[in-house]
Order: structure tokens, then sequence, then C-alpha cells
């Protein structure tokens, strides 16, 4: 028992480990260890071209940020700043200012209706769009081999898609721990309905029925858990006052959700632009080698993501001396993890490599793979200081963001049609470096500006 506190407190202040990030991170690392099973079940069992579907198949869907506009991610800073001046007791609410408790329940009726009204929208557009798509850049692959899997697809992104807000409001009311807890089981619960599916002979089908049993396992966990009393306690609340959408949000949502839908350019172009470029088998080995390196980034992206209550909360309270030696903390243990988890990977690749396991013809060689990797990197530390100033409620990352997708989608389309895909990868590391040289630059800056007027009001 000693040595398991021991243990257990070491997980604690040497690297950071509460019970959010154990979470979090848990399923994070089912998700990078199911990620690497997939890998195998689709070199195996699928084609190039059905590699290059499987994978292209992701990166249009993650067009889904076009619709949500940014909401679902300043959505829990909103509600953390509402739930700061209210206190919970058993999953109720036990006191609190009236004002407040008007605003987060008015909050919450309002992102129920937007929702609902953008995942329609999302269904009809992208399915239709993709079907454009496919048709017009897989001359070579029959329509019935992907046409009812992208359907499939659609609908289950459509409907978590609407899910998203019930999860970004419990996290803004403390509940990070449960909400990680109920990705933990998505986590462990869709891969298994993807591998089955594989098994069984269903391929492309495989996307959409994982998506699915995620939708299904979320909206259980809420029905028949305590959370669903949570969510109840905010929507009860008599609204006497109401969150002016047009004065409070917008004004920072714009912003963020300019910056979310560049990130589209900046994070899911390489796919769709090689699939139409260079072929299936190509945008194939990009999708396998970018799931890999993403669930590295996922994984060490939790230190920083579950702490964005708390961030909020202590903004709201103004204590930023304690708000700046954690995040100080956090984004050192966040630095290590990555490098160390990002390295591993790129030496097990050039062992398969070496050894010439067909396995390594399914992701990029070894040169490109560095290049992306050190741009993954860049990526972790600018989205840690784009999280840090967007937990003030505001979005001084906006050229920034803007700049990098004009310039990182010119340099996808152009590198990739008239050079190859090392050109293509080399030109996106150059480019993330510079920016994220850019974002510690606007942190540093609006730090001092920010938390020194307030301490001098």
């Amino acid at each position: 028992m000693a040595l398991n506190n021991r243990f257990l407190s070491f997980l604690k202040e040497k690297i950071g480990m509460d019970k959010s990030i154990a979470y979090s991170s848990g399923s994070r690392i089912i998700n990078a260890c199911a990620g690497i099973i997939t890998i195998i079940f689709i070199a195996h069992f699928f084609s190039g071209e059905e590699q290059g579907l499987y994978y292209t198949f992701g990166s249009i869907v993650a067009l889904q940020v076009f619709f949500e506009l940014g909401l679902t991610n300043i959505l829990t800073q909103f509600v953390a700043h509402e739930n700061a001046h209210i206190e919970w007791e058993n999953n109720r609410i036990i006191s609190g200012d009236s004002k407040h408790l008007s605003r987060l329940s008015h909050l919450f009726r309002f992102t129920l209706k937007w929702y609902a009204i953008i995942a329609a929208a999302f269904l009809v557009l992208i399915l239709c769009g993709g079907f454009w798509f496919f048709t017009e850049y897989s001359h070579n692959i029959k329509t019935s081999s992907w046409l009812y899997p992208w359907i499939l697809v659609t609908t289950a992104t459509a409907a978590n898609l609407f899910m998203a807000p019930f999860y970004s409001i419990l996290s803004g009311v403390d509940k990070i721990k449960e909400t990680s807890k109920i990705t933990f089981y998505q986590q462990l619960g869709m891969p298994l309905a993807v591998w089955l599916s594989i098994i069984c002979g269903g391929n492309l089908y495989a996307v959409g029925i994982g998506y699915w049993c995620s939708f299904f396992i979320g909206i259980t966990c809420l029905r028949y858990s305590k959370l669903w009393r949570v969510l109840y306690e905010v929507k009860k609340a008599p609204i006497a006052e109401k969150i002016n959408y047009r004065s409070e949000i917008f004004p920072f949502q714009w912003r963020i959700a300019l910056s979310w839908a560049s990130g589209y350019f900046v994070f899911q172009l390489f796919n769709p632009v090689l699939f139409a470029t260079a072929g299936a088998t190509v945008a194939g080995q990009m999708g396998m080698t970018l799931s890999a390196v993403n669930g590295v980034a996922s994984l060490s992206a939790s230190w920083i993501s579950t702490k964005v209550p708390l961030f909020s909360k202590l903004i709201a309270l103004k204590e930023y001396l304690q708000l700046d030696a954690i995040f100080k903390q956090t984004i050192i243990q966040l630095g290590i993890l990555c490098t160390l988890m990002l390295g591993v990977f790129w030496t097990a690749v050039a062992i398969l490599e070496y050894y010439q396991i067909p396995l390594s013809s399914r992701f990029l060689t070894l040169i490109p793979l560095l290049f992306l990797e050190v741009a993954i990197l860049a990526n972790q530390y600018a989205n840690c200081w784009a999280v840090y100033l967007r937990c003030h409620k505001q979005e001084p990352l906006l050229a920034n963001s803007l700049l990098g997708a004009l310039s990182c989608g010119l340099s996808t389309v152009f590198l990739a049609k008239y050079v190859g895909v090392t050109a293509m990868v080399a030109g996106y590391c150059i480019l993330r470096i510079i920016f994220m040289f850019w974002n510690y630059l606007v942190y540093r800056r609006k730090r001092i500006e920010w938390h020194t007027s307030e301490q001098s009001l």
C-alpha cells in the first residue's frame, strides 16, 4: 500500500497526472494502442486503395469544424466562468448568484438548438459533397464500394456532432473527470466495433460502425448516470438574465471559428489533396502515418486540455500566479512526453524499414516522417499557448491562424501536385515552426498586458 501511494504521488507531482488526466490520457493510451492494432488490421485486410478511402473519409468529415464554428471549443470556458460563482453538492446546485445560474441555463438551451441545426446541415452538405469528391477522383474504384459506407460515416458523425455540447457543458461545471471517463469507454468500444466489422468483411463499413458505437456509448453513459442529473440542474434553472450571443459570444466565437476552420487547412488537407493528386494509395500512406503521430499528439495534449476548466476558473478569480505556475509545469511535462513518444515511433518505423517488413510500405518513409514529427511537436507547443490565451475568453491569434491556414494550404496543394510528398511535408514543417514562434510572442505579450492591467485596477 505504501509503495502504491508513493507511485501515485510520483505520477501527480513529477509528471502532473491527476484523475482527470488519468482518464483522459487513459482513453488516449487505449486509442493509441487501438490505433496500432487498427493499422495492422488495415494493412492485412485492406487494399492500398481502401486504406486511402478509409483515411480520406476521416479528413472529409473533419469539415465539421466549418459547421460548429468553434463553439464546442469555447463553450467550456464560458460555462466555467459562470460556474465559478455557483456551488454544487452531490450533483445538485446548492447556492449561487441567480444571475449566473440564469445565464448558465440559457447557454445550455441555446447550444442545444444550435447543434441540432448544424448537425442537420452537416449531414446534408457533407454527404452530397463527399459523393461528388469520390465520384470525381476515384474512377478506378467501384462506386458501390464507398457509397454506402460513406452514408454510414456521415450520419454517425452528425449524431456525434449533436452530442458535443453535452460534454462541453459538463466539463465546464467541473465534471471533466466524468466526461473523460465516458471518452475512455468510447475509445474502448469504438475500436472493438471496428475490428469486429473488419474481421466480418465489413471493411470500409467499419468506419461508420465505429462512429455509431461511440455515439451509443456516449448517450448511454449520460442517460444512465448522475451526469444526467447535472444537466437537468443546469437546464431547470429559471431564466431571468440571458447571455447575449451577439455581444458576448459572437465577438469571441467568430475569431475562434476562423481559427479552427483555418486549422482544417493546417491539419486535415493532406489526405484529400494526395487522394486527388497522387492517388488513393499515397493518401493511405499519409493517412496511416498521421493516424499514428496524431495519436501521440492527442495523448500528450490531455495534459493541457484537462486544465481548461481550472485555467478558466483561476482567471475568473484573478489568481494569476497560481495559473502561471500550473501552466509552466504542464507545458514542460507535455513537451517531454510528446518528444519521447514521437522518437519511439520513428525508431519503430526505422526498424520495420531496415528489416523490410511489409507493414513499413503502408507508412511514409523516414525523412518525411521526421519532418512530420517535428511539425507535430511545434503544433503541441503552439496549442498550449493558444489554450492559455483562449481561457481568457479572448482570441488574439486570429491573424496567425488565417495566415497559417493560407500558407499551409497553398504549400500543401502546390508541393503535392508539382514536387511530391516529401517536399510537401518539409514545407509544412518549416511553416509550423515559424508560426509556433509567432504564437509564443503573442502569448508572452498578451499575458503581461492582460494580467498587468487587471492587477492595476
